[in-house]
């Protein structure tokens, strides 16, 4: 156990560094791709579905996507940024962030959610895309960044 703790405290950043450009990748790449009567096929990203729900006027939603898709996530990997750097003066900030981070992958969830709704639909069927597995792949690489910055604090 001891050996994963140094291991884990020794590539927190590694993981971090590669959790930025995930979530960037995760934010512009198609996250799910729809295709309704076996002809017309629509890829979504999380950006823009953002731009389509603030045109629509989707306040709330906007507010939930935007926070647990771009907000949080980003926050994570500037408080790891942050924790890596000055790790005495982030440290109440890291423990927040290490505790909460399991929210990280509700998004992934919600995907894989619609993803199976769709595929037990007779008219449409529903694909999870490349930005999913890229945020997908930034949730768990900034949370084991988060728990090896924790655990370089403790050591």
């Amino acid at each position: 156990m001891i050996a994963i703790t140094a291991l884990l405290a020794r590539l927190a950043p590694a993981a971090l560094l590669a959790s930025a450009p995930l979530l960037v990748m995760g934010w512009i790449l198609p996250v799910l791709s729809v295709t309704s009567f076996w002809v017309a096929r629509v890829e979504h990203s999380i950006v823009g579905s953002l731009g389509v729900l603030i045109g629509d006027g989707e306040w709330l939603l906007v507010l939930a996507i935007g926070g647990f898709a771009v907000l949080f996530p980003a926050a994570k990997i500037l408080i790891g940024v942050w924790a890596w750097l000055r790790p005495r003066s982030a440290a109440g900030a890291l423990k927040l962030a290490h505790s909460v981070s399991k929210w990280s992958m509700l998004d992934v969830f919600v995907i894989a959610l619609v993803v199976m709704t769709a595929k037990s639909s007779v008219v449409a069927d529903a694909a999870v895309g490349a930005g999913a597995w890229c945020f997908a792949g930034a949730a768990i690489a900034a949370t084991l960044a988060l728990a090896g910055l924790a655990k370089r604090q403790e050591l």
